[in-house]
Order: structure tokens, then sequence, then C-alpha cells
């Protein structure tokens, strides 16, 4: 009789697909709030300039595809991170753990305050969310959303991608750089947010002068001829 090699089905890796979409949809997310800071840095150089670069990226994220993966990622990453606390055999997290799902459990309440000011306003009033007529709704008493907002985000996702690269060579050999740039990316992203807060003050005050201008010009009474 000959031997039969049965070969058994590879079963599905419930633990290991989460784990790999909780990392895909996170890295969808980083790579938004990414872009989104270095739009934020361009305020060093040119509001002008930072108006364009957002009206680029809202090609990509405001169009049906580019929102549904947005939200879906950010869904997703959510209710798999939740999943994975919940599931745990034992609730000592390590420090590390618990202080990034700590930020990550801060993430949704800022994010919704900001979503309020930008796209959900698009959505419902038809708003124009550009840079000129959402950052004086902060400015300056409320600038301590967007800021906290920032560090509370880039903390997080700097956090997960530690974990995720810590055990590559080329990552370990290059360690300070990206340490470095974990640094200056929001640092430079607060600085040109606070410079174009600043610009659009600006702009603001010179029209609001012109106006008083032209209304005195209009009001004044015409000279009395001789």
């Amino acid at each position: 009789m000959s031997d039969v090699t049965i070969t058994a089905k590879p079963r599905f890796d419930l633990d290991l697909w989460a784990r790999y979409t909780r990392l895909t949809s996170g890295l969808i997310l980083f790579t938004f709030a990414l872009t989104h800071l270095l739009n934020h840095s361009l305020g060093l150089y040119s509001l002008d300039v930072m108006e364009q670069v957002q009206d680029w990226r809202k090609i990509v994220t405001r169009h049906p595809i580019g929102t549904t993966i947005l939200y879906g990622a950010l869904v997703t990453h959510v209710f798999l991170a939740l999943a994975k606390t919940a599931t745990r055999q034992a609730f000592r997290l390590p420090l590390w753990e618990m202080l990034q799902l700590t930020l990550g459990l801060l993430i949704p309440m800022f994010l919704l305050i900001h979503l309020a000011d930008t796209r959900a306003s698009e959505w419902l009033i038809n708003f124009d969310d550009s840079y000129r007529n959402t950052i004086p709704g902060y400015w300056p008493k409320n600038l301590w959303l967007p800021i906290l907002l920032v560090m509370v985000v880039w903390s997080h996702g700097c956090m997960g991608v530690q974990f995720w690269l810590r055990l590559r060579p080329w990552y370990r050999r290059s360690l300070y750089l990206w340490f470095a740039l974990a640094l200056i990316i929001p640092t430079m992203a607060i600085g040109g947010f606070l410079a174009a807060g600043q610009a659009i003050a600006a702009e603001r005050k010179i029209k609001r002068l012109e106006k008083r201008l032209d209304s005195a010009w209009y009001q004044a009474p015409a000279p009395v001829m001789p």
C-alpha cells in the first residue's frame, strides 16, 4: 500500500489578520497626518502656497474613494485597537502601550471638534474650509485645540511606527535621524500654523482699515467752492 500524504489546509488566523489590518489602517491614517502637518509647515514660507497645496490634497482626500478609504481606516483602526485591549488576557499593559492607548482614546474627542469646524461644516452649510476661513476660528483664544491635536495624533502615530519598525536593522541604524524628524515635523507644522494665523490676522486688519478709509472718504463733506 502506498503512503498517502495529506496536506492540511492552512487555518485562517484571525489574530494575524487583525494585526495586519490594524497596521494597514494605522499607516493610512499616519500618511494623512504626515501630509497634513507638512501642509501646515508651508505656512512658514507662504500662506498662498499653503492654500494651494491644501487644494491639491483635497483632490485626493475629498474624493469619494479617498474619503471612504480615510474614514474606513479610522473606524477600522479604532475598533481593532479597542478589541485588542478588551480581549487581552492580562490588563496590565506596558507603560508605552498604556500611553499610546490613552493618546488614541483622546484623538476622537479632539477630532470631532476639529471636523465640526471643517469637513462637517462643508457638508452641512457648504462652508469653504480653507486656511483663511478656518484658522480665524481658533485665533487666538482657541489655539490650544489644533496644537494639542497635532501633538496627540503625531505622538500616537510615532509610537505605532516605532513599535512596528523597532527590530528592523536599517531602522535601528538610522534611529537618530527618524527621532529628529519626529521632532522637526510637528514643530514646523505648529510654527507654520502660527505664522499663517499671523498673516491672516494682518490681512483682515488691513481690509478693515481699507473699509474704514473708504467709509470716511465717502462720508466726508464735499469741499465748498469759493
